[in-house]
């Protein structure tokens, strides 16, 4: 039995060496136990146990393995059980936010869904409206809308509390234009007069889509009665809106434009996207011509360019010349029983004998002053100074043509408007392009100062004059006017300037600017004068004791600061005149064209003009 035992128990000894040895590689406590050291420590625990005997000793190692793989097997258990716990507890976050990221992609879905489907409803509902309850909706929400931005407003405490406060919001293209792309005139209008003004998109695409508009219209355009015509606004947008605002509103009321709706005035921006926003909106209700003033050259002269660099920038203005290539230059507007009269900024000119020749301008850049078309838009009726006697006003009714003192273009006569009028059917020429006192004139060639209401031999008036801005630049006191041309008869309108209107600055400078030089001149005022109080002080009151070069320093800082504040006041004081003859006296040069533009076409018709005079 014990043989057998001994047997059994070397067996299952080595079969458990064996398995100790597989173990060997998963963990560093399944090192060989040292038996000495075992039997070391059971010695402490007892002192009474005896050396085991080989076989028992075999038998102990044999017991010791057995607990050790339990216990080694026990702690691998409770490794994969909290492996599997952290396992499943990341698997279940893991879920948790795949589920969260889902719900918030169905929720983004949902809204944008809702917001897609909202809108295709709107423009369903739109589309189902009729056309006239349409454009009823759409301007219903285009007034509504922008409200809603004109009342944010920066309040803030003035000075003056009666004076609002200019707009600090500009009006974007999603309040201007509605969702066919038109604008609506009615939004801007509103918005201009609080002197507001647009976002560089809406104002780029306003003057794209007139450019297009305009483009594609004849040089001549062939209009009917009724018809307002106005002339030179210059600037005057709140003069305009007056007008405008008396003659009728656009579509009831046909509006035919002369030019000149630029410089001089400081709201130039403020009419020509107000008059562009009415053509896209009504394009058979209203019409446009150039003027001289929608050229290049002056308005790089005046103030035009430096308005749209002061409030937008350099590309705008370029757009607007762009867009002011593409205006027409004439039309003629038909009446039943009144007959027909030609509109134009200017005038008349030697090389235009029909309305065919109108037709064969190249309108799509910068007019020269030497060709039909700069004559067309610089050239004035001649003149005949009250006082002149009856024999030389019918010497002067054979002028055809002769120069003009603006530098550019032609002074016509009587006989050469007879002759333009005769030869293409027409009743009257209708212009602007000179300030007028009472708004318009009719021009009787000196014939009006012996009671004639009309040239000897016709019947009707052959030019009258039509000038739109009262008040020109702030100093004529004229009135401006309109001409309402009905299918039997014309009528002539006078209308007084608007008194409140927002005052500009100089060259659109602000106060400080403005103030500089009175600002200037009086701190070397007082620097000279204390410099002399101090030399008088330190040297005494004999001059010969005072350093003459240091005197001479000071006198001439004064000088210039008595000759700056001279200056000024003198500019200021000529900007007053009292009356309307002195202001158009003072005002002359500026009527004439620039020297920087006469210098390059001046003596291409002085040589040629004599051809083309004639008298008794």
């Amino acid at each position: 039995m014990n043989l057998s035992s001994s047997k059994n128990s070397n067996d299952s000894s080595k079969s458990d060496d064996s398995s100790a040895e597989k173990e060997d590689s998963f963990s560093a406590e399944e090192q060989p136990i040292q038996e000495d050291e075992v039997f070391r420590l059971l010695n402490k625990q007892s002192s009474t146990i005896q050396a085991p005997k080989p076989y028992e000793r075999q038998l102990l190692r044999s017991t010791l393995e057995e607990e050790r793989k339990k216990i080694i097997q026990s702690k691998r258990k409770d490794q994969e059980k909290l492996m599997s716990e952290m396992k499943t507890k990341l698997d279940e976050e893991i879920k948790k936010f795949e589920e969260a990221k889902k719900q918030m992609t169905t929720i983004k879905h949902t809204r944008k869904e809702k917001k897609k489907g909202s809108s295709n409803l709107a423009q369903f509902r739109q589309r189902l409206m009729p056309s006239s309850s349409r454009r009823k909706a759409s301007f219903q929400r285009q007034i509504t809308q922008p409200s809603l931005s004109l009342a944010k407003i920066i309040k803030q405490d003035r000075t003056i509390n009666t004076v609002p406060r200019p707009l600090e919001v500009r009006l974007q293209s999603s309040l201007l234009f509605d969702w066919e792309g038109i604008p609506n005139p009615e939004c801007l209008r509103v918005h201009f007069l609080k002197e507001g003004r647009l976002e560089f998109d809406a104002a780029l695409s306003l003057l794209e889509k007139s450019s297009q508009v305009f483009a594609k219209e004849p040089n001549l355009l062939e209009l009917q009665a009724p018809m307002t015509v106005i002339g030179d606004i210059h600037g005057q947008f709140f003069d305009l809106n007056n007008i405008m605002r008396l003659s009728g509103e656009v579509g009831p009321t046909n509006y035919l434009f002369l030019g000149d709706y630029v410089d001089r005035g400081c709201f130039s921006t403020e009419v020509c996207f107000y008059l562009f926003a009415l053509k896209l909106k009504n394009p058979r209700n209203i019409y446009l011509l150039r003027g001289n003033h929608e050229t290049r050259e002056m308005t790089s002269y005046f103030n035009f360019m430096l308005e749209c660099k002061r409030k937008y920038n350099v590309q705008i203005y370029e757009r607007f010349m762009q867009c002011f290539d593409t205006l027409p230059v004439a039309a003629v507007v038909s009446t039943e029983s009144a007959g027909r009269f030609f509109c134009v900024h200017g005038g008349l000119s030697p090389d235009l004998n029909t309305l065919d020749d109108i037709k064969q301008i190249n309108r799509f850049g910068e007019p020269a002053t030497d060709s039909l078309f700069g004559d067309m838009l610089w050239s004035d009726p001649l003149v005949v100074e009250k006082g002149t006697s009856l024999e030389n006003v019918c010497r002067f009714s054979f002028v055809t043509f002769d120069y003009n003192p603006r530098g550019a273009g032609y002074t016509y006569g009587l006989k050469g408007v007879r002759n333009f009028l005769k030869e293409n059917d027409l009743k009257c020429v209708v212009r602007g392009h000179e300030v007028q006192k009472s708004g318009f004139k009719k021009h009787l060639f000196g014939f009006e100062y012996f009671g004639f209401r009309t040239p000897p031999g016709d019947d009707e008036v052959p030019v009258i004059t039509v000038f739109s801005a009262p008040n020109y630049c702030g100093k004529y006191f004229n009135k401006g006017a309109f001409l309402k041309l009905d299918d039997d008869k014309y009528t002539l309108h006078s209308v007084e300037g608007v008194k409140d209107v927002p005052y500009c600055f100089n060259d659109f400078s602000d106060a400080i600017n403005f103030t500089f030089p009175f600002v200037a001149a009086n701190l070397m005022k007082i620097i000279g004068y204390v410099i002399g109080y101090m030399l008088f002080i330190l040297c005494g009151e004999e001059e010969d004791e005072i350093d003459l070069s240091i005197s001479k320093k000071v006198m001439a800082l004064l000088r210039l600061a008595v000759s700056l504040q001279h200056t000024r006041n003198n500019a200021i004081n000529s900007a007053r005149p009292d009356n309307f003859k002195a202001a158009r006296e003072q005002d002359f040069e500026n009527e004439r064209i620039p020297i920087s533009i006469k210098s390059d076409n001046a003596g291409s018709y002085t040589v040629t003009l004599h051809d083309y005079r004639t008298t008794i």
